[in-house]
Formats: C-alpha cells, sequence, structure tokens
C-alpha cells in the first residue's frame, strides 16, 4: 500500500509528491472511523528519503486529524543499515510525534530487528513520557507465528 491512496486523500491532506509519485512516502492511514484513527508506515516502502517531505507528509496527515485519537503501527520489515542511518529523519520525527502526542493512544512496532533497536536507543530519550509510555514492540517468535492475529485487529487498537 501506498501513502496516498484513496483512503488517506479521503482526510483532505494530499501530499505534493505523493500526487506525482504514490509511493514517496509509506505514512498512511490504515483505517479511520469517527473515534479513531490508525496509521501504518513501514519505512522501506518509501521512495522518497528526504527528511523535509517526509515531515511535510507526517504533519500534513496529523494536523488534517485534528483532535481525533490515534494508533501507530511502524512496521520495520526488512529494515536494514542504510535506514538505519537516517538518524536525522528519525529525531525529526521524534520531535513531531512529541507534537501530536497528546492525542496518541499507542505505537504498536513489528518485525524488529537490530537496527530498529538501534535507532530506538537513538530516539527513545527524547521522546516525552506519555509516548515512551505507549510503545509496544511486538518481538517474533513461534507462538506468535502460530497464533497470528492480523495487526489491526490486535487488542492493543480496541478503545
Amino acid at each position: 500500500m501506498f501513502a496516498c491512496d484513496t483512503q488517506t486523500r479521503k482526510t483532505g491532506y494530499v501530499c505534493p509528491y505523493c500526487e506525482i509519485d504514490p509511493s514517496s512516502h509509506s505514512f498512511r492511514i490504515m483505517r479511520k472511523d469517527e473515534n479513531k484513527i490508525i496509521y501504518y508506515t513501514c519505512p522501506v516502502e518509501a521512495t522518497n528519503t528526504s527528511t523535509k517531505p517526509i515531515l511535510a507528509h507526517y504533519e500534513g496527515l496529523l494536523k488534517d486529524k485534528g483532535n481525533t485519537p490515534w494508533y501507530w503501527i511502524i512496521d520495520f520489515k526488512d529494515f536494514g543499515p542504510k535506514h538505519a542511518m537516517e538518524v536525522t529523519t528519525a529525531m525529526e520525527l521524534t520531535r513531531l510525534i512529541v507534537k501530536y502526542s497528546d492525542t496518541l493512544k499507542k505505537v504498536i512496532v513489528i518485525n524488529s530487528n537490530i537496527y530498529m533497536r538501534a535507532i530506538m536507543n537513538i530516539v527513545t530519550p527524547f521522546f516525552n513520557e506519555k509516548v515512551r509510555n505507549v510503545i509496544t514492540i511486538k518481538v517474533p517468535n513461534k507462538s506468535s507465528r502460530l497464533e497470528y492475529t492480523p495487526i489491526e485487529q490486535s487488542e492493543e487498537l480496541q478503545t
């Protein structure tokens, strides 16, 4: 899925980069109703890795949500050393997440790996207490594969 798919466009915000190339960014709406918005991102899927456009994309979608509570699923599938080197982007996203943390209910990290942990070690000290308390990192293991529940049905996303 791409960031600016039809569901995301319903929010009103349209990223100018995604208008040209829908795969530019990976932050998108997974589900939206009157009580919450669930965002999903997989950094590896994004073709535009420039910090300013990424921040503008996130800011546009988060500003557009108003006071609606939000959840964020971050998928680190195939996240590698190249992605982990984007420390400037990670730090700027940290500041942005803190800015919108008043309505943030949960951050769920899936497909974690050593590179994700490296980035989290860098950014976590800059999160406020609210953000630190809502982060859940799903660690893959044999039992979770056998008892797979689609992430959008996860009990952490229920309000």
